[in-house]
């Protein structure tokens, strides 16, 4: 009985894409705090736990014990977003581009642009307080100079390197315009190179810039300086 009185206290939280590279750290952040059931969406139909995560872990504990649950939601379709959010009061929205295929615009732009809107409007229905869109630094870069001491007044790029980084665009320009309307407050990401454990793309491209000697720097964006930006928001509300 003091376990469900105590998951009654908690406020619940959904992490849309909980199981890419920076969704699942940020799963286990917000376990790890105590205070939030976390609603685990993704595009896999079902969950399936890694070595690491079956036994014994913070993640499998919370499943087993009912501080989390997970939601197979394709973002493309609204109504799977509203089950999976329908009593929350933040969702954290780590759009993934693991879900499409990058050489097909439209279906990118499904899932980014679309996708995008269709949480928002999700959001909006279920009366959820607080949306956090996982963006990329990419937005504001155009690829011909550095950004030194860069902040959120900095414009949108001209002209962008790739049509991923374009729809990311949009979709955080929808995502910022829907801030304090109808009750919701957003809030958007800037994330650049996020590396970190369970990463399979970025270190080893690192290693191998690195052997070619053309790498001067690796940057401090390791996975939990994302996870820092991305929780005070919400909590201290």
């Amino acid at each position: 009985m003091e376990i469900d009185n105590h998951h009654q206290q908690l406020r619940t939280c959904v992490v849309l894409g909980g199981r890419g590279l920076i969704g699942r750290s940020l799963v286990l952040k917000l376990l790890k705090l105590g205070n939030w059931t976390v609603r685990v969406a993704d595009s896999t139909p079902s969950l399936q736990l890694d070595s690491s995560e079956e036994k014994d872990s913070i993640l499998s504990q919370a499943f087993s014990t009912g501080r989390s649950e997970y939601f197979h939601v394709d973002v493309r379709n609204k109504p799977q977003i509203i089950k999976a959010i329908e009593g929350s009061s933040v969702v954290f929205y780590m759009d993934s581009t693991d879900s499409y295929t990058h050489d097909d615009f439209y279906l990118c732009y499904l899932f980014i642009v679309e996708g995008a809107k269709n949480v928002i409007h999700a959001c909006r229905d279920c009366k959820v307080k607080h949306l956090i869109y996982n963006s990329t630094a990419d937005v504001v870069f155009d690829g011909s100079r550095d950004i030194h001491d860069g902040n959120e007044s900095l414009p949108y790029s001209g002209k962008f390197e790739n049509m991923l980084t374009d729809l990311k665009a949009q979709a955080e320009a929808l995502v910022l315009y829907a801030n304090d309307i109808d009750g919701l407050l957003t809030c958007a990401i800037r994330s650049c190179n996020v590396f970190g454990p369970g990463d399979k793309q970025f270190v080893p491209l690192l290693v191998n810039i690195a052997k070619s000697g053309w790498a001067k720097e690796v940057g401090k964006t390791y996975l939990t300086s994302p996870m820092w930006i991305t929780l005070p928001m919400p909590i201290s509300v």
